[in-house]
């Protein structure tokens, strides 16, 4: 699920880029290189609109998806804000939240602001496990700086990915 999109920019960065572009951008990635990986992945947005939160929710539980990951780029009103944290509502979505912030702190080297529980609208309304995750702040000028180059976001796909594969495999 990438966030945001259409008329709902999310935040807007030090650079003046939409949080919905790195939202987009991102999540391409990862779903080129889950499909790599032999995964079937279905897209809650494939454009640039923005489906409400609720049929997101109802396209996600419709598909019979085993998880659902929304992702986002972080942004805070003081810029010294920094890091990488992820969300989960359900206690059963915890595991997924966890293995996806520990993917990603590892890769992306970024402060670990960790695992928090959130009554964020597709984590409450998805059957399945979900998660959210907020890579990094586009707020905060360094990470801001990492955020405008696409290796760097190519890099956070990585490491979403690696994050789910670590979740389907300590499922066994």
């Amino acid at each position: 699920d990438p966030g945001h999109g259409g008329s709902d920019p999310g935040a807007v960065g030090l650079y003046g880029i939409h949080e919905k572009d790195y939202n987009r951008d991102i999540s391409d990635h990862l779903m080129r290189l889950l499909r790599q990986s032999g995964a079937r992945v279905v897209n809650l947005r494939l454009s640039d609109r923005n489906p409400s939160l609720a049929s997101r929710s109802s396209e996600a539980n419709a598909s019979n998806a085993d998880i659902t990951v929304s992702v986002h780029v972080n942004s805070f009103y003081k810029e010294y804000a920094n890091g990488t944290e992820s969300y989960f509502y359900k206690w059963k979505d915890r595991r997924l939240a966890t293995a996806l912030q520990s993917a990603m702190t590892r890769e992306l080297k970024l402060k670990d602001n960790g695992v928090k529980r959130a009554k964020m609208y597709i984590l409450n309304h998805t059957r399945m496990p979900a998660a959210l995750v907020e890579p990094a702040f586009m707020t905060n000028r360094n990470n801001a700086k990492k955020l405008k180059n696409p290796e760097f976001r190519a890099r956070i796909a990585q490491s979403i990915h690696d994050g789910i594969v670590d979740y389907f495999k300590s499922e066994n």
